[in-house]
C-alpha cells in the first residue's frame, strides 16, 4: 500500500493522522493493517446497499411507468392537455382513439376542431367560464370522429399548471348510448303523453283526501286528457283542482262508493253507469296507480245500451245452425215449465261421430254435418216446438202438451228426414233419449237428467256401429283419393305378417298387427289431396301437414273400440330407434314392438314402390338400405331378421 493511498484513507477518517505522521509507515503493524482491511470490507458493504436502493428505486420508477400507462393511456376515459390558446399538448391513447386519429395527429393541433360544428359555442363558453371562474367546468356535445361521424361525449376541464404555463386538463367519455336511451325514454314519454291525450277514451287521475281517521272523504282532480272533458261535457278549469262534489254532485255518492273500494282494496274495478249530467251510459274503469290515487278511464256505451235490444235478439240463436242457443233453451223452459204445458217432453239428441268426422274429414265437412242435422230436427217437429243446440254436437227439444207416444212419432220423423242424408257419402246418425213431466212434483232437472241418461244410452249402442262403419268409410274415401295408398297399405300389411311370424308371434297378435298395418295410414284422409297426390318436392308446410297423420290415425282409431287397441301402433310408426322420428320423439324400446315392424315394412315398401316425388329403389337397394339404418331408424334386431327373411 503507498503513502498516497493512507493519506486517502486518513482524510476519509479510516486511519488516524498520527498514524500517518508516522514516518516509518512501511513498519505499520499487522494490527494496523487488518484494521484498515476491516474498514476497507465496511465500506465495500455501505456501497453495495447504495448500490441495490437505487436499483430498488429504479425498478419501482419501471413499475410507476407501467401503472401510469395503464391508469393514463389505457384510461376508459380520454385525456388532454390543452394549451391556454386551444392547442392540444398532451394526449392519452384512448383520446386518439376515440377522435380516430393517431396520437402524434392530435398533438399541437386545435381542440376545437373536434368538436361538432353546432358544438362550438357550447365549448367556447365552456372554456370561458373555466378561466374566469377557475373552477371546473362540464358540459355535454357533440364531438367528431376522423371518419365525420359525430357522437356525443360528456367533457370535464380543470386548470392545471405545466412548466409555468397555464393549461386546462380536458376528461372527455363517450356518452352516444346514454344519450340514445335517454331519447328513447323521452320519445316513448311524448309517445305516451300523445297518445293519452288523444284516446277516446276519457281518463283523468284523482288525488283522495282522507278524514281524520284516515278514510277516503273526497277526491281532488289532478289531472285529466281532452277525451274527459269532451265526453262529460266538462273544461280543464272545471276539473283541476276541483273536488267531485264540484264537478259531479248528483253522482258524488256513486263515485265515492266506487272510488273507495278501489283505494281501500287497491283492486280496479269496472262498472257501467248513468250520469244525470249528460244523460248518457258510460263504463267506467277504476284503479289505483300510486298510494293515494286513483285514475278512472270511461268510455261512452250509449250507443251500445241503444243496441242492446239487438244483439240480445242475436244472442239468442246459434251462429252455425239458425236454431236457438243454450241461453234461449234456459229461459223458455222456464217459461214453458208450468202445469198447462204439462204433459212436457225434453228430447235430448247428439250427433254420432262428429269429432271423427272433424279429424278425418275437417271440421267444413263436420259443419255441413251439424247443418243437415238441424235441417232433420227441424222438418221432424212441429212449429211450437222449440229446439236449440246447446253444445258442439247436442240438440235438445222441448216439447209442450207433449206425451211419451207422440214424443216417439217425432223422433220418427227425424230419423227418417235424416236418414235420407249424406254428405260426401257421410250418412247422418243422431242418438236420442227423451223424458215426460207429467206431474209439478216432478223436479225439471230430473226429467233432464232421464233424457239426457236415456240419450246415452241408446248412443252407447249406435254410436260403435256408426263409428265402424265410419272407419270403413274413411278408409274407402282414403283409397278413392289416393289408389296407392290401398296397395301400399295392402303390402305393408302383408310384411307385417311375415315378420310377426319369424318372431314367433301368437295368432291373435299377428291379425292385429296385419290390421294395424293395413290402417296405420287410415289419418292421410286429412291430408289435402294436392299434397298428397303432389308430383313435386313437398314445402316445409306440406312436409308439417303430412307429419301430422300418424297423430290423425290414433283419433280415429281410438274412437273406435274395434280399434283402439292398434291405435298406438299407428301412431308410434314413424318413430326411430334414435329418437329422431316424430310425433313424440320415442327412443328405442319405449317405442311399441309392433310399431317398430310397421316402420320397417312401411319404409320398405315406400322405397321399392312407385311415388311421384322420388325414384324407386331396387329390392336389393332397399334391403341395404334398411341394413344401413339398423340402430339408428330402425330397431336392429328386427331390421336384420327382416333383411334374414327377404334376403
Amino acid at each position: 500500500m503507498s503513502k498516497k493511498d493512507l493519506r486517502l484513507m486518513a482524510e476519509n477518517k479510516l486511519i488516524s493522522n498520527d498514524a500517518l505522521n508516522n514516518e516509518n509507515i512501511d513498519e505499520l503493524s499487522l494490527k494496523a493493517v487488518e484494521l484498515i482491511i476491516h474498514d476497507l470490507k465496511v465500506h465495500q458493504i455501505e456501497l453495495e446497499m447504495q448500490n441495490e436502493e437505487l436499483k430498488r428505486i429504479q425498478d419501482e420508477l419501471d413499475d410507476a411507468k407501467i401503472h401510469y400507462f395503464d391508469l393514463y393511456d389505457l384510461a376508459p376515459v380520454g385525456y388532454l392537455i390543452v394549451a391556454k390558446n386551444g392547442l392540444i399538448l398532451d394526449s392519452n391513447l384512448t383520446a386518439a382513439d376515440m377522435l380516430g386519429h393517431d396520437r402524434s395527429d392530435l398533438i399541437n393541433h386545435k381542440f376545437s376542431q373536434y368538436i361538432y360544428r353546432e358544438d362550438q359555442d357550447t365549448y367556447y363558453l365552456l372554456r370561458n367560464k373555466l378561466f374566469s371562474s377557475l373552477e371546473s367546468q362540464e358540459c355535454e356535445l357533440h364531438m367528431t370522429r376522423n371518419d365525420g361521424t359525430k357522437f356525443w361525449v360528456n367533457i370535464k376541464v380543470t386548470l392545471s399548471t405545466v412548466q409555468g404555463q397555464s393549461t386546462c386538463r380536458l376528461i372527455f367519455s363517450d356518452i352516444s348510448r346514454r344519450k340514445e336511451i335517454e331519447q328513447t325514454l323521452f320519445d316513448s314519454k311524448e309517445k305516451y303523453k300523445s297518445l293519452v291525450m288523444s284516446m277516446d277514451q276519457g281518463l283523468a287521475l284523482l288525488d283522495i283526501v282522507l278524514d281524520e281517521e284516515g278514510n277516503p272523504e273526497d277526491y281532488i282532480f289532478v289531472d285529466i286528457n281532452d277525451s274527459f272533458t269532451r265526453l262529460l261535457g266538462l273544461t280543464p278549469e272545471m276539473c283541476i283542482g276541483k273536488k267531485i262534489k264540484e264537478v259531479m254532485p248528483t253522482n258524488r255518492e256513486f263515485w265515492m262508493n266506487i272510488f273507495g273500494k278501489v283505494a281501500l282494496k287497491g283492486k280496479p274495478n269496472y262498472y257501467e253507469n248513468h250520469l244525470e249530467t249528460t244523460g248518457k251510459y258510460y263504463s267506467t274503469y277504476s284503479y289505483s296507480p300510486n298510494k293515494y290515487q286513483v285514475a278512472v278511464l270511461i268510455s261512452d256505451i250509449d250507443d251500445r245500451i241503444k243496441r242492446e235490444e239487438q244483439i240480445n235478439y242475436l244472442s239468442y240463436h246459434d251462429q252455425l245452425t239458425g236454431l236457438y242457443n243454450r241461453r234461449f233453451y234456459e229461459e223458455e223452459l222456464k217459461r214453458l215449465n208450468t202445469d198447462r204445458n204439462l204433459p212436457l217432453t225434453i228430447v235430448m239428441g247428439d250427433l254420432n261421430g262428429l269429432k271423427l268426422i272433424n279429424d278425418s274429414f275437417g271440421h267444413i265437412v263436420g259443419d255441413e254435418i251439424l247443418k243437415r242435422a238441424a235441417e232433420s230436427i227441424n222438418q221432424g217437429c212441429r212449429i211450437d216446438d222449440i229446439i236449440a243446440r246447446i253444445g258442439g254436437d247436442e240438440f235438445i227439444i222441448i216439447l209442450p202438451n207433449t206425451d211419451e207416444i207422440d214424443a216417439e212419432h217425432v223422433i220418427a220423423r227425424i230419423n227418417e228426414f235424416s236418414s235420407k242424408c249424406k254428405v260426401q257419402e257421410l250418412a247422418l246418425s243422431i242418438s236420442f233419449g227423451f223424458s215426460t213431466k207429467i206431474s209439478m212434483e216432478q223436479t225439471i232437472e230430473d226429467i233432464f237428467r232421464i233424457a239426457e241418461d236415456n240419450m246415452y244410452r241408446h248412443k252407447l249402442y249406435e254410436s260403435a256401429s256408426i263409428k265402424n262403419k265410419m272407419v270403413s268409410l274413411i278408409m274407402n274415401t282414403l283409397y278413392e283419393k289416393n289408389p296407392r295408398e290401398q296397395l301400399h297399405s295392402k303390402r305393408v300389411s302383408a310384411i307385417c305378417e311375415t315378420i310377426a311370424h319369424s318372431m314367433n308371434f301368437s295368432s291373435d297378435n299377428i291379425a292385429l298387427i296385419k290390421i294395424a298395418g293395413l290402417m296405420h295410414d287410415i289419418g292421410k284422409i286429412g291430408i289435402n289431396e294436392k299434397v298428397l297426390n303432389s308430383t313435386e318436392k313437398l314445402s316445409d308446410d306440406e312436409w308439417k301437414e303430412i307429419q301430422r297423420h300418424p297423430e290423425v290415425s290414433y283419433r280415429i282409431l281410438n274412437s273406435c273400440n274395434e280399434f283402439s287397441e292398434i291405435a298406438n301402433f299407428a301412431l308410434e310408426h314413424h318413430e326411430r330407434w334414435d329418437g329422431r322420428g316424430y310425433p313424440k320423439g320415442l327412443k328405442g324400446e319405449k317405442i311399441s314392438v309392433q310399431a317398430r315392424i310397421i316402420a320397417i315394412a312401411d319404409s320398405f315398401d315406400a322405397m321399392t314402390s312407385e311415388r311421384t316425388y322420388k325414384d324407386v329403389l331396387s329390392y336389393k337397394d332397399a334391403i341395404q338400405e334398411i341394413k344401413d339404418n339398423a340402430g339408428t331408424q330402425f330397431d336392429p334386431t328386427i331390421a336384420l331378421l327382416f333383411v334374414s327373411q327377404f334376403t
